[in-house]
């Protein structure tokens, strides 16, 4: 099969124009924020302050959630006896044992 110069002038063309897309990221507009993000401190602390109130926004939110508290001890505990109670009460004289 013989080819004329304008077709292959034609598919040198159709190969570098596919080969030049391929190359160039996936979305200009998103790579472009990213690089104003990652170099510019203007851009960077805005970005910081939305992170900021959307985590604000997450906190308060969670407020308004069920909370568990747990508290655990380990240990030995001395119990005081309630007033009134046989424990308490003063033994008289002539039920001491001699």
């Amino acid at each position: 099969m013989y080819m004329t110069p304008k077709a292959i002038s034609a598919a040198v063309a159709l190969l570098c124009s596919t080969a030049a897309s391929v190359a160039q990221p996936a979305d200009p507009l998103r790579a472009a924020a990213e690089k104003a993000v990652k170099t510019n401190p203007e851009v960077t602390a805005r970005f910081n302050a939305y992170r900021a109130a959307t985590d604000a926004i997450d906190v308060a939110r969670g407020g308004f959630l069920p909370r568990i508290d747990l508290d655990a001890r380990a240990g030995a505990t001395t119990a005081a006896s309630p007033v009134g109670c046989p424990t308490n009460r003063r033994r008289s004289a002539a039920a001491r044992p001699a």
